[in-house]
């Protein structure tokens, strides 16, 4: 395999422009350049955490109900270091979790019977 050629001092090597479905990234008030994603990778590790447990339910539900619980604080700390420069970004994102969290709150909390709305209990004073 040949070995990749230096080019010579003072010439510029070109870089790759930004993906166009990507948004810019924004500057940070603490002078960072980007996204949380070192907060979405928490996200992702720890849903992966949680899926490798689930083949083990039923006798591994204690253990996902706290993994599930450490999930929901790693989620909050991501939509807080987001800003509304970040939404665009977040999206995507955002979907998979709302579809994660609904898979698992089916799993951890089944209902015979959906829970009555605020209005229906109101309906029946």
């Amino acid at each position: 395999m040949p070995l990749p050629t230096i080019p010579p001092m003072g010439k510029q090597i070109p870089r790759t422009p930004p993906k166009k479905e990507e948004p810019t990234p924004r500057l940070a008030s603490d002078g960072a350049v980007g996204y949380p994603t070192q907060r979405l990778g928490a996200v992702t590790k720890k849903k992966q955490n949680i899926e490798e447990l689930l083949p083990n339910l039923p006798d591994s539900l204690p253990l996902v109900r706290a993994e599930y619980k450490e999930y929901l604080d790693r989620v909050d700390c991501l939509y807080d270091a987001c800003t509304r420069e970040d939404e665009e970004w977040l999206a995507p994102h955002k979907i998979n979790i709302d579809a994660f969290r609904h898979r698992l709150e089916g799993i951890l909390y089944p209902s015979t019977k959906s829970a009555p709305t605020v209005k229906s209990r109101l309906s029946r004073h």
